[in-house]
C-alpha cells in the first residue's frame, strides 16, 4: 500500500435507527449517522485496487474495506478475518441494503475522483 492516499469529509446519511430498537437514554431516535470521512490507499494489486477507511460521525472508523474489479465493474468489499477452517468471518458490515447501497455509493465516488 505504498502509494499515497486521499480522503474527503463526505456527510451522508446512514438512514434512520428504529426508534422502538433504542434506549431513549442513549441515543436520539431517528438520528441519522453521517459517513463523515473516506480514506482511499490505492494499491497496485490485480484484483484489490484500493483499501477504504470510513469515519462515521467523527468517530467511529471502519478500515480494510476493499475496492475490488471484478468484469461487471468495481465493489466494495467490508472487512472480514480468515478463520482456521478456511472460512472468513465478517467483522464489519452494513445492517441493511439501503446502508449498503450509501456506503458503497460514497467510497466509489471517492476512489473514482
Amino acid at each position: 500500500m505504498g502509494e499515497q492516499s486521499h480522503s474527503a469529509h463526505a456527510t451522508a446519511p446512514i438512514g434512520s435507527i428504529e426508534p422502538s430498537r433504542l434506549s431513549t437514554d442513549r441515543l436520539t431516535p431517528g438520528a441519522n449517522m453521517q459517513i463523515t470521512e473516506v480514506r482511499i490507499y490505492p494499491t497496485n494489486e490485480d484484483l484489490v485496487k484500493a483499501y477504504v477507511t470510513i469515519v462515521f460521525d467523527n468517530c467511529s472508523m471502519i478500515r480494510e474495506i476493499r475496492v475490488i474489479k471484478n468484469t461487471m465493474g468495481y465493489l466494495v468489499s467490508m472487512p472480514a478475518k480468515k478463520q482456521p477452517d478456511g472460512t472468513h468471518l465478517d467483522i464489519a458490515y452494513p445492517a441493511n441494503d439501503e446502508t449498503r447501497n450509501i456506503m458503497q455509493r460514497v467510497i466509489l465516488a471517492e476512489y473514482e475522483r
